[in-house]
């Protein structure tokens, strides 16, 4: 299931930005529909926080009504358990607390021994790419929207939305 979670991540970059980009400002794109709509004027950008807040809903209560629980119920007590007959499970432990010795028990570290030079350099990469790609992500829409005599590509909100779920999609 986890698999899941990057297609739906992708789907929902190329759905988003055009949901967004489509339904923004709709009493100007759309007046024969919302033109009359005093809300939509008033606020130009409701209906796609609209369409995303509901979609986020709708989901949440198909997951909370639709999904079967996957949680192991434990056994009660009249019922004898796996391990105790004999049979390892996954909450059987490997090794039994009382052969442990009180020597052999690990050593707490502390944090800032955690932080070898290899860890440091794994999170400073990812911080410098969070970075990049936050960046990125907040300045091509302003660009995008720029007028060209400013040195933007003077895309309308619509063009803004569709330019980046194509972007999205490589």
């Amino acid at each position: 299931m986890m698999a899941l979670l990057p297609l739906m991540w992708n789907i929902g970059a190329v759905a988003g930005a055009v949901v967004g980009g489509l339904l923004a400002d709709p009493a100007n794109q759309y007046p024969n529909v919302f033109g009359h709509i005093e809300l939509f004027r008033t606020f130009p950008y409701l209906l796609p926080c609209m369409v995303g807040s509901l979609t986020t809903t709708f989901g949440l209560v198909v997951g909370l009504f639709k999904l079967k629980e996957t949680l192991v119920v434990e056994p009660t007590a009249a019922e004898p358990r796996a391990s105790e007959a004999g049979a390892a499970t996954e909450t059987t432990p490997l090794i039994s607390s009382n052969t442990q010795q009180p020597d052999a028990l690990p050593q707490k570290q502390s944090m800032v021994s955690l932080l070898t030079p290899t860890c440091k350099y794994v999170m400073t990469t990812n911080l410098l790419m969070c970075l990049a790609l936050s960046m990125g992500d907040q300045i091509y829409p302003i660009f995008a929207a720029t007028a060209p005599e400013d040195g933007g590509l003077g895309f309308s909100t619509r063009g803004v939305g569709i330019s980046l779920s194509i972007s999205s999609l490589w």
